[in-house]
């Protein structure tokens, strides 16, 4: 617990602070990442291949912390929550704007909404889904990962 409240507390304090934008060149490469992730989760295929893709982007040692639940630490529970919560699931559509993301050496901060369309196995019927998002990400071996990824919903129609 008192990892997460220090990985969240350094988070609100490199938002904070955006004007520590440490190089426009890695701001781009942190928001070509979220634009693969959207594409890689619209791609309509079985939810387990999704999520072995959507791992790829998540640290050695990452936090979950999803809307109204509680914390999911580790690469393996994480998988499972995203199995899970997406089995019956087809993603329609999936984009992120609005992006703040911040920099710091080998630690950045991204915020950011998502809007997500997709539909129950059961239901033809088209939902929207709105969130907010907030990333932890940490460089390792050249690459941004995540280190801590939540969401807050805004809307859902």
């Amino acid at each position: 617990m008192m990892k997460n409240s220090a990985l969240l507390s350094t988070s609100i304090l490199l938002l904070a602070c955006a004007q520590g934008v440490d190089s426009e060149t890695e701001v781009e490469s942190i928001h070509a990442q979220l634009l693969e992730i959207a594409e890689m989760s619209a791609l309509e295929r079985p939810t387990a291949e999704m999520t072995d893709e959507y791992m790829h982007y998540f640290a050695v040692e990452p936090t979950l912390l999803p809307a109204n639940g509680e914390a999911i630490y580790g690469r393996d529970a994480i998988a499972g929550f995203y199995n899970d919560a997406f089995d019956g699931i087809r993603i329609i559509s999936n984009k992120y704007e609005e992006p703040v993301i911040v920099v710091d050496g080998t630690l950045a901060t991204r915020r950011y909404l998502g809007t997500a369309v997709f539909a129950l196995a059961d239901d033809e019927e088209p939902v929207t889904a709105k969130n907010r998002y907030l990333d932890v990400l940490v460089k390792e071996n050249g690459e941004w990962k995540m280190l801590w990824h939540s969401w807050v919903p805004v809307s859902w129609e």
